[in-house]
């Protein structure tokens, strides 16, 4: 999915042409191929972030034993504020998606 084209960073490369002409792509489409959002898992802003640059690139922050790490519990934490997102972006974001960062994915 991409993002919209009036995104700021995308706004300031065709304002910045001349010095950036070494670039083939926009910047959302390096964050597109490249890029990745961890969230924590009480955070809210996951839905609303699915419906701006797709379920692709995001994960949650898995990273245990970690200070602030929800624990017993986590999954609870995650379910909560993702009930709003569709079951294939949820699946991507619980798992599959980290299994492709970390190349495990078949």
């Amino acid at each position: 999915m991409p993002i919209p084209v009036d995104d700021r960073l995308d706004k300031f490369t065709a304002r910045y042409a001349r010095q950036l002409r070494h670039l083939s792509m926009k910047p959302s489409e390096y964050f597109l191929r490249q890029g990745t959002v961890a969230f924590d898992p009480g955070e809210r802003t996951m839905g609303a972030l699915t419906r701006l640059i797709g379920s692709d690139n995001m994960i949650w922050a898995f990273d245990f034993p970690h200070g602030d790490a929800t624990y017993p519990g986590v999954v609870s934490a995650l379910r909560a504020p993702t009930a709003d997102m569709a079951d294939t972006a949820r699946a991507k974001l619980f798992g599959a998606n980290a299994r492709t960062l970390d190349g495990l994915a078949a």
